[in-house]
């Protein structure tokens, strides 16, 4: 009987183990497609704000050329991509440099790396992707292009808009980092832990 209850408990204190840390990849997992969805968003409204604010003076900044929308001023694609691209990219960077610096970086470095990266990826993407692989740009600049549309001088002020999703993002991938409550073998019901051990899963 003491071999019995001696294994079960074992069984038990492994279960809630197994199950505190798939519950942990799980929750980190919905918050970071929630932080992906934030960031798409944020960047769909200053886009559409900013190029309607900036069409109704008389000035066009783009144009986008697959599956536009509102006045060709923007497109359910880019969304895509902001929402695929921001988060993941930030974070791997913020990690990269905690790990080789041993502490996080600071805003201005966030804010560069952001800033820089934009502009680099916007030219990569729409050049080498779109227009090499498909023949057609995603879009296209109208006002102080460079890179024949794929970026433009102002750029850099457009990426710089971008800081706004940061507290959002951020409140929501720190929830995820919350560490979950541990339940020991001895606080759970021998009922729950008879069912953990009987149970085929």
């Amino acid at each position: 009987m003491n071999r019995r209850v001696f294994f079960l408990g074992n069984y038990c204190e492994t279960k809630v183990t197994h199950m505190r840390i798939d519950n942990g990849y799980a929750g980190i997992c919905k918050q970071l497609i929630l932080a992906c969805f934030c960031a798409g968003l944020v960047w769909m409204v200053l886009e559409t704000l900013a190029g309607l604010l900036f069409l109704s003076l008389g000035l066009r900044l783009w144009t986008y050329h697959i599956l536009p929308i509102w006045f060709n001023l923007t497109s359910p694609l880019v969304w895509l991509l902001a929402g695929l691209l921001i988060v993941p990219i930030e974070q791997l960077f913020l990690l990269a440099w905690r790990f080789h610096y041993q502490t996080n970086a600071s805003r201005r470095v966030r804010f560069t790396f952001l800033v820089l990266t934009g502009c680099v990826l916007e030219v990569v993407i729409n050049e080498i992707g779109f227009n090499g692989l498909l023949s057609q740009r995603l879009y296209s600049y109208e006002f102080l292009p460079t890179f024949s549309g794929s970026g433009s001088v102002m750029s850099p002020f457009y990426y710089a808009s971008l800081i706004i999703h940061w507290p959002f993002t951020d409140y929501i991938l720190q929830k995820a980092k919350r560490p979950l409550p541990l339940v020991s073998p001895n606080q759970m019901s021998a009922k729950n832990c008879q069912d953990l051990a009987y149970r085929q899963d």
